[in-house]
């Protein structure tokens, strides 16, 4: 997770401090908050694995209790972004929820994606490659999906053309194909 840092003042002068994210108490640098003299406050902690969303954090020193939002956004990108049908493009993400199934559409049609089954792992990332399948040129929209997340990328598809043979001598025939177009 990441560190962030907390910052307040108001506090009790000089007054051991509790730091809660969702109701759970945190590992702070310094392991010891004490408010100042003056009642400020000030540390930092690492952000547990959560799932996406708003979180609760709060700061009190007994009787004084404070509380702010913290928000665990979601991300994906691609390695390729545009490229030939057939192309290898492998998508990572993080900031998923732990432990979830992540499904993936091409055009909102299924694609297979290497591996087989993608889960996000306790940190809420993962990663899988996907091969792009046959289509007309142009922009097509990848969903990556799990339960309570949705991102889309953008893979740009460009035309392909292939000869067999790919060599010969003057006045030999060979059949040229091609794919992505349309």
């Amino acid at each position: 997770g990441r560190v962030v840092t907390v910052t307040g003042s108001g506090f009790a002068a000089n007054t051991a401090i509790a730091i809660t994210y969702d109701g759970t108490r945190v590992t702070t640098t310094p392991s010891a908050v004490v408010s100042t003299a003056k009642g400020d406050v000030s540390a930092t902690f690492q952000v547990p694995v959560g799932s996406p969303g708003t979180h609760t954090v709060v700061v009190s020193d007994g009787p004084g209790t404070v509380s702010a939002t913290f928000t665990i956004t979601s991300s994906a990108s691609s390695t390729v972004t545009s490229g030939p049908v057939g192309t290898q493009t492998t998508i990572s993400g993080q900031g998923f929820p732990p432990s979830s199934q992540v499904t993936f559409t091409f055009d909102s049609a299924p694609v297979s994606t290497s591996p087989a089954s993608v889960t996000a792992n306790a940190s809420g990332a993962f990663s899988a490659t996907v091969t792009i399948p046959e289509t007309a040129r142009g922009a097509h929209t990848i969903r990556i999906a799990s339960s309570e997340t949705v991102l889309t990328t953008v893979f740009e598809v460009s035309p392909k053309l292939s000869a067999t043979p790919d060599s010969g001598t003057v006045g030999a025939s060979a059949t040229v194909s091609g794919k992505g177009f349309g």
